[in-house]
């Protein structure tokens, strides 16, 4: 039920008062649908609860249906929701006045498009102010638009990154790019995914993603069509969807692929397609510090993937998998084959991959460095 000043229902019973229990943590997100910056955010926000830090999660484009409205509600997280149909203007007045209400210790933008309406939202405040850079930056800029993407680059003037390669390229930004950049990667449920006993009898690679263009399975059903027949049987299963959807079911039909390659709809068991898999292959050309390849590793699969956003810092090249340069098709090629005809190098690099998830991807970690962020931000915050 949609309420008369355009807040869904989701704000039904939050206090505006500033909590007692001292200056919550406000975090903006675009949306709660199903989506790794979505996951990350249901991660952050755990482990601050746990930490006894008041959290309010503000969604600038809310649904009840969204995928992780329910896990936020579950772990006790107060929701705001704005409506869709509201104009930018409204949400962006609301945001401020919810901002001057709760007095927030920190207002962190966790989509690249809302960055610019947290700065605005904390002028004349004493709330700190911190944009989000989650994939490529020049690729957000872009994809927010010629005034939002602009402006979103340059405010707030402090980021948190979740890859390297991100904040590197924000600083060649020109003027609109922020002041300081901080990166913090992404972490993974190391308990949620983990490595099964049991391997597949039949080589299988595994890519999980949004169907879009910039993903390339494109890339991979052609590689995998020269590799019928080059190598022992094998499948490739994609599974995700998106507007690519009836282009790659195109590709698929070819008489080449028919047993080899499977289309399947978003799965909720990420885990389970990860441990009935070889390996995951991930040929994207637009990435940060991508989940799906964090998640594999913690799972004990190896990864063969393009070299792109953080990757190659995430995997080591040829110890717990294989980077390639992005079009390089046939280095993927040969790459793909390796795995598929070694099924012990997949074991050994997929223990590998499972040491160093351990070692560096926990979501502990995550949170810990994006609490320093905070606090070393406020230690510089002048009174």
């Amino acid at each position: 039920m949609r309420k008369p000043n355009g807040l869904s229902s989701a704000e039904a019973g939050l206090s505006l008062s500033k909590p007692t229990a001292g200056a919550p943590l406000l975090f903006v997100v675009g949306q709660l649908s199903l989506g790794g910056l979505e996951r990350q955010l249901c991660y952050l926000v755990e482990h601050l609860l746990q930490l006894q830090h008041p959290v309010v999660v503000v969604v600038w484009n809310y649904r009840d249906s969204d995928t992780y409205v329910p896990r936020l509600k579950s772990l006790g997280a107060k929701i705001v929701g704005f409506d869709p149909t509201l104009s930018n203007a409204r949400k962006l007045s609301r945001l401020r006045a919810l901002t001057l209400s709760l007095s927030p210790a920190v207002v962190h933008s966790y989509s690249f498009f809302t960055n610019f309406a947290v700065w605005f939202a904390c002028l004349q405040t004493r709330a700190l102010p911190i944009g989000s850079l989650r994939s490529d930056f020049f690729g957000e800029r872009k994809l927010a638009g010629p005034v939002v993407g602009r402006l979103s680059g340059r405010f707030p003037r402090t980021m948190i990154a979740n890859n390297e390669a991100a904040a590197k390229a924000a600083r060649r930004g020109g003027y609109f790019r922020p002041k300081a950049t901080y990166v913090v990667r992404n972490g993974v449920d190391l308990k949620r995914f983990q490595p099964r006993d049991s391997w597949p009898s039949l080589p299988t690679a595994v890519g999980i993603g949004s169907l879009m263009r910039y993903k390339r399975w494109d890339r991979v059903l052609s590689v995998a069509r020269n590799l019928v027949g080059q190598s022992r049987p094998f499948k490739v299963v994609i599974v995700g969807d998106g507007p690519e959807r009836t282009g790659l079911q195109q590709l698929a039909q070819d008489s080449t692929l028919l047993t080899t390659v499977s289309l399947m709809q978003p799965q909720a068991d990420v885990p389970a397609l990860l441990n009935n898999s070889s390996f995951l292959i991930h040929a994207s050309e637009l990435e940060g510090c991508p989940n799906v390849v964090m998640e594999a590793m913690a799972c004990g699969r190896p990864v063969l993937s393009t070299d792109v956003g953080d990757v190659s810092h995430l995997v080591e090249d040829g110890n717990s998998g294989f980077v390639v340069s992005q079009n390089d098709d046939d280095s993927l090629l040969n790459r793909m084959r390796t795995l598929i005809d070694d099924p012990d190098l997949c074991r050994r690099f997929g223990a590998a991959a499972r040491r160093k998830a351990i070692k560096e991807f926990s979501v502990q970690r995550m949170a810990e460095e994006t609490l320093a962020v905070y606090q070393n931000l406020r230690c510089k915050a002048p009174p």
